[in-house]
């Protein structure tokens, strides 16, 4: 009888820390918020504290920035974290345009595989289409001939 009321306490434990939980991850709704105008930019330099970074294109799950000196900067949701980064060039291994006005960017990094965003202004796209190529050229076939393992 003892044995029951250990495993029926035990399942209850489970319970009541399982409903906790979930409780205390709907308390934080400010993780869910889209991006906007004001917050990616607090983001992107929160993370990447040297680059200096103009916020151009903007969606509710990822902003593009160009980088003064050259380059392009992203920040991208993962789950509840916002993950920033500098794409140098072999950092995306595929580059495509869905309509209607959706870049689809396919990352050479396998823990961030893919990222779609919408630029719908016509010039804006093509310029980011320009940038992001940039950022798809392969990287110099030089570094990886000493894997010996690769």
């Amino acid at each position: 009888m003892s044995e029951l009321l250990i495993a029926i306490a035990a399942n209850v434990l489970v319970g009541v820390i399982a409903v906790a939980l979930l409780l205390r991850r709907r308390s934080h709704p400010q993780r869910h918020l889209p991006l906007d105008q004001r917050s990616a930019p607090q983001i992107f330099q929160s993370q990447v504290p040297d680059a200096v970074a103009t916020l151009v294109a903007c969606a509710a799950d990822a902003a593009l920035f160009d980088l003064q000196g050259g380059g392009v900067g992203l920040v991208q949701r993962h789950g509840h974290r916002w993950n920033a980064r500098v794409l140098q060039a072999g950092s995306i291994a595929a580059l495509q345009v869905h309509e209607p006005a959706t870049l689809e960017l396919r990352f050479s990094d396998y823990a961030a595989p893919r990222l779609r965003l919408r630029i719908d202004d016509p010039a804006e796209r093509q310029l980011w289409l320009q940038r992001l190529r940039a950022a798809a050229q392969r990287a110099p076939t030089g570094l990886r001939g000493g894997l010996s393992h690769a």
